[in-house]
């Protein structure tokens, strides 16, 4: 620890800031567990040990902590943390009395009203029930076993419902996790063993019920895994990320994947700089966000929460940063909260350099990407501002309700990286020419609500372009089609500016000369091609 602290430099994660949520300071509470949800307001789920061996689910987002529920350390699901949505209800396990009858917990939901049993292990119809997922319309699901089976269920306002059966004799389904993810839509992420006989094969899945999408499998041709997390995540445009191993050869790697469907998107995995990688969890902005360990610490940087494949660049936060002043993290554990914002909540440890103060506790990192828009304060910029390349600047005509304003840039390469960055159908719509020889695109968020418009300023890459400067334009994707807004070009600060007054996603496009929009688009897409190739053959091993 003492070379730790003796030879990191002393610099907060780039392009991040923090908040303390709750440490162990005053000895009200110690022994964090899981911080395992983070809403859209910023506000952390996490549990914690309190006094005389109690345990406890609390929430905070940066002032006093809120109980919300306490019980005898065997009498709380404590170890598995709690879920929390955009309005602020929290589902969570609970024990029924330790050590008898087996393992038999309860799924409890709290949304706002008091404490309500979802359900309840407790031999009839259900023997155990497992954590649960919880989406922003109230609905929870988990997983729960019978005598002889294992089902996913949803639950809402007081009806529950089977999804997804299985059992020995079943034509689906011979096994499932006991881990399941849920987005906004209905639709759940899980991990299962379809059949028959000695043809099983381990999968990961999503779907409403019934009918399902698989997303990987494993002993495929294609992709060579052979494990699948799990415990997949999903966002709300129905991506599913996951860890997986891979046997190429006689190499073995792990890594973190994503897809909808279709062909999978590797984010980061062990062929690189990282030595072991895990608990991926993905936003509605489509960050990914993990826990990894580097092959070295001199050459590649400690370990840490990552959101790329560079630990250098892609780092939330690593062992030897300043968290607080004064204060270096020996410690990190990150359990897969993360908002549509991006913001990520961990747990930590931290020490003075002199080793004389050691704090525990949880934190949220907030990525410059995202600021709070109040009624009185109506301009924010984002991502650097508009003096920096995806940086934006939003100016409201009115909130009538406080939120987080995000601006996530992303600069896909490919059709099928687009697609996972705003959706099928958004993708799907390209109709237009590529302005430079990669997509430039903002997915912007607003939790609040506004009216009129808000007045966007966005700064975009003049490098690499494909068509003369005074060319370029923005798009925005509306009810189901790209529409050009009204909008000035500014060549010179390279910015565009124009008035929304709704938000979804944002293209750097041209205006095509006439009859020549689809050649530009089918040049663009060679040279994507060709771009992608020469990428390839970089990154391929001398």
């Amino acid at each position: 620890m003492g070379l730790c602290l003796a030879t990191a430099t002393v610099a907060s994660a780039a392009n991040y800031s923090f908040t303390k949520i709750a440490d162990d300071a005053d000895g009200t509470l110690n022994t964090f567990r899981p911080a395992g949800g983070v809403n859209a307001a910023g506000t952390v789920v996490f549990s914690a040990l309190g006094t005389n061996d109690t345990a406890g689910i609390y929430t905070g987002s940066g002032g006093a902590v809120t109980t919300v529920a306490q019980a005898s350390h065997f009498d709380l699901g404590y170890d598995w943390g709690a879920v929390i949505n955009n309005a602020g209800g929290i589902a969570y396990l609970q024990h029924n009395g330790y050590g008898t009858n087996g393992n038999p917990n309860s799924v409890v939901y709290n949304a706002g009203g008091g404490p309500v049993v979802v359900a309840s292990g407790t031999g009839s119809p259900y023997i155990n029930v497992n954590p649960p997922a919880l989406n922003n319309g109230g609905t929870v699901a988990f997983g729960a076993s019978a005598a002889t089976s294992f089902s996913l269920f949803t639950h809402t306002a007081g009806t529950t419902t089977e999804r997804y059966h299985s059992d020995a004799n079943s034509i689906y389904f011979y096994g499932l996790s006991t881990f399941v993810h849920l987005n906004d839509s209905g639709t759940l992420a899980f991990n299962g063993t379809i059949g028959p006989g000695a043809q099983q094969v381990n999968g990961i899945f999503k779907g409403p019920g019934g009918s399902f999408t698989t997303i990987a499998v494993e002993n495929d041709s294609t992709n060579q895994f052979i494990a699948l997390s799990p415990a997949p995540a999903l966002n709300n445009a129905g991506v599913v990320v996951f860890q997986a191993t891979k046997l190429s050869g006689f190499t073995t790697t792990t890594g973190i994947y994503s897809g909808n469907g279709g062909p999978l998107t590797t984010y980061a995995d062990t062929a690189g700089p990282y030595s072991t990688i895990y608990n991926p969890a993905i936003s509605d902005g489509v960050v990914v966000a993990f826990r990894a360990d580097t092959d070295t610490f001199i050459n590649d940087g400690p370990n840490g929460i990552f959101t790329g494949t560079n630990p250098l660049t892609d780092h939330v936060v690593r062992i030897g940063d300043q968290l607080f002043p004064g204060l270096y993290v020996t410690d990190l554990f990150y359990d897969g909260a993360i908002n549509e914002h991006g913001q990520i909540a961990f747990r930590y440890t931290v020490q003075s350099f002199d080793h004389t103060i050691t704090r525990s506790g949880v934190a949220l990192a907030t990525p410059d990407t995202s600021a709070p828009v109040l009624s009185n304060i109506l301009q924010v910029n984002v991502g650097g501002g508009p003096t920096t390349i995806g940086g934006m600047q939003a100016t409201f005509d009115a909130v009538t309700q406080d939120g987080r304003f995000s601006a996530d840039f992303f600069r896909p390469d490919t059709t099928a990286d687009l697609a996972l960055r705003i959706g099928d159908d958004a993708a799907g719509a390209v109709d237009f020419s590529l302005a430079s020889l990669d997509y430039q695109v903002w997915q912007l968020e607003f939790s609040g609500v506004f009216t009129g418009n808000a007045d966007l300023v966005f700064h975009y890459d003049d490098t690499n372009l494909l068509v003369d400067e005074s060319a370029l334009q923005i798009r925005h994707f509306v009810n189901g089609q790209w529409e050009i807004p009204g909008q000035t070009l500014d060549t010179v600060n390279n910015t565009i500016t124009l008035a929304a007054n709704s938000f979804s996603p944002f293209v750097l496009s041209a205006v095509p000369e006439p009859g020549t929009g689809s050649l530009l688009a089918a040049g663009g897409l060679a040279l994507l091609r060709l771009r992608n190739r020469r990428k390839h053959q970089r990154d391929m091993p001398a």
